[in-house]
């Protein structure tokens, strides 16, 4: 916990935010955790258990949030596309109720 979270975390308690989404983590477990009254989650990283890097999208709802997980593209030596990037998994992230 550093002054900056902590100043977070007061804002979303006073505005009533549920969700906090981050966009880059050298974390590959995608984490979604619980900080204060937020959901917490990675929507990026670049040292993901797939080997290569992942990104999710995130659908926003009135009490629920769909993380869908997909792979990287991946590209040969001259930057041609040799693999299309795919779904890895989806996880629900429940917000609670609105205020």
């Amino acid at each position: 916990m550093n002054d900056n979270r902590a100043r977070l975390l007061a804002l979303a308690e006073k505005y009533g935010c549920r969700l906090f989404i981050n966009g880059h983590e050298h974390n590959g477990r995608y984490p979604v955790g619980q900080a204060g009254p937020m959901a917490d989650v990675n929507c990026g990283t670049v040292t993901a258990e797939t080997g290569g890097g992942a990104f999710a999208i995130v659908e926003i709802g009135d009490d629920q949030a769909l993380f869908h997980v997909y792979s990287r593209a991946e590209v040969d030596a001259d930057g041609r596309l040799t693999a299309s990037p795919r779904r890895l998994f989806t996880r629900t992230i429940p917000l609670g109720s609105a205020r």
